[in-house]
């Protein structure tokens, strides 16, 4: 009884222990995914930016799609786009994970480094990514449609396990990924399947 109360309690009490050192590498990771390019991180900010307007742009213009019969032209690109973002939240910790440990093999050599905190590094560094993105959409959203429902406020609520959800399935799979080195392949072809598996695109072909 006790192990299994040390297997649901280590992930967090891991994070606990090693959060000033989890933050910090989380910092790093977004750095250096920018690292080299001109911009550097205003590419977080912009990114979002290009592509909320290029959905916005095709849906509500070329292909004219409504929601649910609504008049508003631009409710369907910003419904798409929060779908997006959460979906891309999910594939960004998912793709990560599959060569997590290896990628990370210049920490893991070393025999202080508390390798179970790499899940969460890069669970926090795609949940700043998320966070710009729905900031980004909340501007577009206020300046295009409107003040939203209150509901929105219940995000935290539905984000928070969604993102534990997420550190976990990278416990699994980063763990995999050291033996298995198909796996990120095989996680590349099923997060294509799950994003036209997943609502974000039903009611634009008709399902919903």
């Amino acid at each position: 009884m006790k192990f299994i109360d040390n297997f649901f309690l280590s992930p967090f009490s891991v994070f606990l222990q090693n959060r000033k050192l989890i933050f910090s590498l989380s910092r790093r990771n977004v750095q250096q995914r920018y690292q080299g390019s001109f911009l550097g991180l205003l590419w977080s900010v912009l990114t979002p930016i290009i592509m909320l307007v290029i959905y916005t742009f095709i849906f509500s213009v070329v292909f004219k799609s409504k929601w649910g019969g609504s008049s508003d032209k631009y409710q369907f690109a910003m419904l798409l786009f929060s779908g997006l973002i959460v979906f891309n939240l999910f594939s960004d910790i998912v793709s990560s994970s599959s060569s997590l440990i290896v990628s990370y093999s210049n920490y893991v050599t070393k025999v202080i480094f508390p390798v179970e905190i790499l899940p969460w590094v890069i669970t926090l560094s795609s949940l700043f990514n998320f966070m710009i993105s729905f900031v980004i959409w909340l501007i577009f959203y206020i300046a295009l449609i409107g003040i939203p429902s209150l509901s929105i406020l219940l995000i935290p609520i539905v984000m928070i396990p969604f993102c534990l959800f997420c550190c976990g399935l990278s416990y699994i799979i980063s763990s995999l990924g050291v033996y298995l080195r198909d796996i990120n392949q095989l996680t590349s072809l099923i997060i294509t399947a799950l994003m036209f598996m997943t609502p974000i695109f039903l009611s634009y072909i008709g399902l919903t």
